[in-house]
């Protein structure tokens, strides 16, 4: 999909991620960002990790710690 693997910064969270459901975010194109808004809806969430505070990778979104 267009900017897979890009950071984007959301814009707005229509529904939260949760075991078992989905998660819905909008966000602006980066080129076109005062015209375009585009979303994204997940597959079901099947666990929900958390990135340690010092963990070098929590900027990439790599390296899970712990699970909840």
């Amino acid at each position: 999909m267009l900017f897979d693997g890009q950071p984007m910064r959301i814009t707005r969270v229509v529904q939260w991620p949760q075991v078992g459901g989905r998660s819905w975010i909008w966000y602006d194109d980066p080129e076109l960002h005062h015209a375009i808004e585009h979303y994204r809806v997940s597959s079901e969430v099947r666990s929900i990790t958390r990135l340690a505070d010092n963990d070098p990778q929590a900027e990439s979104g790599k390296g899970a710690t712990d699970e909840t």
